[in-house]
């Protein structure tokens, strides 16, 4: 039953990072591609040329509007993460005995420490960026 519930979390995971790694590619290609179109009518239209800003806005336009990447909150990834461990420490305390047990504490104790250094670099971050404004 362990051995099954562990392979078929394996399994997920991998497949998770599959297929982010395949959509990043693929919006990769598909900016690429609009490029290349927008570029292509724009040698057979010449005229549609007046100066090289509207040459470069013509061109980050469509890309803006396709869809920006949103800013990643590492505070929050941060605090989420050291909650989880945190739970993750209690319920392997409670548990006591065995490997499971053993699993969760070791693994909550890695969790908390990765969430601590994450909300600090994210509010360190937040505080260094508002602060040069």
């Amino acid at each position: 039953m362990g051995a099954a519930f562990l392979f078929t979390l394996l399994v997920v995971i991998i497949v998770a990072l599959f297929i982010g790694a395949v959509r990043g590619l693929v919006r990769s290609w598909q900016e690429y591609q609009l490029r290349l179109r927008l570029l292509e009518q724009l040698e057979s239209h010449p005229e549609w040329i007046h100066s090289e800003e509207a040459v470069e806005s013509a061109m980050a336009g469509p890309l803006a509007t396709y869809g920006k990447p949103s800013r990643h909150n590492y505070a929050l990834t941060g605090g989420i993460l050291a909650v989880i461990g945190l739970g993750c420490i209690i319920i392997g305390h409670v548990l006591r005995v065995g490997q499971i047990a053993v699993g969760l504490y070791a693994g909550g104790q890695a969790c908390v420490a990765i969430g601590l250094v994450l909300l600090v670099l994210g509010l360190s971050s937040r505080f260094l960026v508002n602060r040069s404004r």
